[in-house]
């Protein structure tokens, strides 16, 4: 008996998730954002592949994941969260605030922020994930005067 209770990891306790989170800052704070007509939607999203295809296709593909409500708007920061799915990917390519610009939910989105070194933003930081790991304080930056690359 003390050889079956002695091998048990975790008993009953359901599994931990994955999870990405962290904090979106504004540079310049609320008074830089864009018009508010191209303000539909506004999401940190965590995709597989870099540099992505397309934001839909990859979702519905299990191939990128995001924050479950969009990000609000006019403010100098935010915090964020995105739970991945169990078994989680084995590594993120390309974590991204990313702005729905116009009316159509499926093609219009431009990349306002990215998770990169400050001073090249052309190559994401890649986050290797284990499953059940909270992968914290994760800092993404976004400056409207001054976008990232664009690769979708």
């Amino acid at each position: 008996m003390i050889a079956l209770v002695a091998s048990c990891d975790t008993g009953l306790e359901p599994p931990r998730e994955t999870v990405l989170s962290g904090t979106v800052v504004f540079e310049g704070g609320s008074s830089q954002w864009p018009a508010a007509d191209s303000l539909f939607d506004m999401r940190v999203v965590a995709f597989v592949d870099y540099p992505p295809q397309n934001i839909a296709f990859d979702i519905i593909n299990g191939r990128a994941w995001f924050t479950n409500d969009s990000l609000p708007y006019r403010v100098a920061e935010t915090e964020w969260s995105i739970q991945l799915p169990d078994p989680a990917p084995m590594q993120i390519k390309y974590l991204v605030v990313a702005q729905q610009f116009g009316p159509n939910p499926l093609t219009d989105w431009r990349a306002v922020g990215v998770y990169a070194p400050a001073d090249s933003r052309d190559e994401p930081t890649k986050i290797r994930v284990v499953d059940g790991k909270q992968y914290q304080n994760i800092e993404l930056r976004v400056d409207f005067s001054d976008l990232p690359p664009q690769p979708f």
